[in-house]
């Protein structure tokens, strides 16, 4: 870089009381910070002003005093990083969720909304969804067709028909996630029940919620959405027909930018 002669003569007093003369300055760049280089006169190079480790030079390198000590080996691990990683599929959260943030009732769906179901089948058809055990066993124990099931359950010994098992949600999620690349889609979808929704919300991108006009008996119930954590960016009417128990609404939530 372009080195900078100043005009007058300037003097730095360091702790030992010795005052060097600067010979010249220039700025170093490291990635996004500066740093200024200090060359002192080589009789006048302070001599108290030096940190373990470094061995006493004319010249005084403000990088070696102020980066930390693993700047170095840390952007060497970063370089022999794969530039290309695969890109991580969303997670997205369907559920028809109550005024009263109820979701279900003994393992079942307080309600029934054909509507909604059929909606359902559209946004997760050919993509993986993760659910747990309950869940799963809730419509009958046989994977959903045309979508690749990873069931969560703390039995290592699992083994559900049709679908894959996982003891926890990051492992559900690991799976998942080598599927939808499999697949080509870019998308995840829980399914629930509470807990898991519970433990994907902070992981999630986008909330696909069915508000159902409704204040139904239930046990189990939907996370509370943050507003400042999540944005509303769709909200589209049901068109109510003869097969559904209730009025509902289509609502979609981002993940904002600071959430």
């Amino acid at each position: 870089m372009k080195q900078v002669e100043p005009n007058i003569r300037f003097c730095s007093t360091f702790s030992s009381g010795i005052k060097a003369r600067v010979r010249s300055i220039r700025t170093v760049s490291i990635r996004s910070d500066i740093f200024l280089h200090l060359s002192f006169s080589g009789s006048y190079a302070p001599r108290t002003f030096r940190p373990p480790g470094i061995r006493q030079s004319s010249r005084l390198n403000l990088r070696q005093v102020f980066l930390p000590a693993d700047f170095h080996a840390r952007r060497r691990r970063k370089q022999l990083k794969p530039d290309s990683e695969p890109s991580l599929p969303d997670i997205v959260l369907i559920a028809a969720v109550a005024r009263n943030g109820v979701i279900g009732a003994d393992n079942d769906m307080p309600w029934r909304l054909s509507t909604d179901l059929k909606r359902f089948k559209q946004m997760t058809l050919g993509k993986p969804v993760v659910m747990g055990r309950k869940t799963f066993l809730s419509f009958g124990g046989k994977p959903l067709p045309g979508r690749p099931h990873v069931i969560i359950s703390r039995d290592p010994d699992y083994a559900p028909e049709g679908a894959e098992a996982a003891t926890s949600l990051e492992a559900a999620l690991e799976r998942a996630g080598t599927l939808a690349r499999e697949l080509g889609v870019d998308e995840i979808v829980i399914m629930g029940g509470g807990q898991i929704y519970a433990q994907a919300m902070p992981l999630a991108n986008r909330l696909e919620i069915t508000e159902v006009e409704a204040d139904p008996q239930g046990d189990t119930r939907f996370p509370e959405i943050d507003p400042e954590i999540w944005q509303e960016t769709a909200r589209v009417a049901g068109d109510r027909g003869d097969r559904d128990s209730a009025n509902f609404t289509f609502v979609t939530y981002h993940r904002s930018n600071g959430g």
